[in-house]
């Protein structure tokens, strides 16, 4: 316990933590995006599967890759350089990170450049150059990811939320939740309302942060009033547990609640 805490602690002070990350211009992609790996204060594409596997290399072994990263402060860069072995196709992603002080997501830029070289006079090209870019995230990499149809969740004190996914990541358990009213409170970390996980041994793990509340007190917590109900999602970032954990079963409570709470029972997948 005191080394998970002094993990967690350690983690939050860096702002470009060793570790594998998902890029992706929808928060909660998982199959659209790219993937990379900090190490020693540098970046590395990573390739991954539609099983979501991992890999050093691309699919295509023919491919000539060059790449360069750096990490400057609040921004990180990683440029790859590819090109076909006949040379008639080469392409240049660049990825931009921004560091927006949240320990577990990144605010990114992607953008693709193709350049078809094909012999073509000064004044015309068979084929232009084509661009791709989009404004997105990158969280941490999920060594386990399950989605709402994954999840059995025994009970909930409310008919109005929902767990919509749950990832494990190297270095914290991440519980998306979906709430549909008009209105709601999120408590932050150490305080005593404060969300908390808890197994089936009866250990407590704490919140570490959330993301997506849009509450009117510090970090985006605290509450907010609609006059309609509106469906909201927020992700939550807790101490890192275990695949068997999830196996046996934990709860998602809202510490010293009483009324209208928002709690989830003997969650499993």
């Amino acid at each position: 316990m005191l080394l998970l805490i002094i993990t967690s602690s350690l983690y939050s002070q860096q702002k470009f933590p060793p570790g594998n990350y998902i890029f992706t211009e929808d928060f909660y992609s998982m199959t659209s995006g790219t993937a990379f790996r900090i190490e020693e204060q540098k970046i590395k594409s990573l390739y991954f599967s539609v099983f979501l596997m991992l890999q050093e290399s691309p699919p295509n072994q023919e491919l000539i890759i060059e790449e360069s990263s750096s990490i400057l402060k609040n921004n990180a860069t990683v440029t790859t350089i590819t090109t076909l072995p006949r040379g008639e196709e080469t392409e240049t992603i660049t990825k931009n990170i921004f560091y927006i002080g949240h320990p577990f997501v990144y605010s990114t830029n992607y953008s693709s450049t193709i350049n078809y070289y094909n012999g073509a006079s000064f004044f015309e090209k068979e084929k232009p150059n084509t661009n791709k870019s989009f404004v997105g995230f990158a969280r941490p990499w999920p060594t386990l990811y399950k989605h709402k149809g994954h999840i059995n969740v025994g009970r909930t004190s409310s008919d109005n939320i929902s767990i919509e996914e749950i990832r494990l990541t190297d270095i914290s358990t991440e519980i998306t939740i979906s709430i549909n009213t008009k209105r709601g409170s999120l408590h932050p970390p150490e305080s005593e309302k404060a969300y908390f996980l808890s197994l089936t041994n009866g250990r407590k793990l704490k919140l570490l942060a959330q993301f997506g509340w849009n509450g009117n007190d510090y970090k985006n917590y605290g509450s907010w009033v609609t006059s309609n109900s509106t469906k909201k999602k927020c992700v939550l970032y807790f101490e890192k547990i275990s695949i068997q954990n999830l196996k046996d079963g934990i709860n998602l409570e809202e510490g010293k609640c009483k009324d209208n709470c928002w709690n989830f029972y003997d969650i499993k997948i």
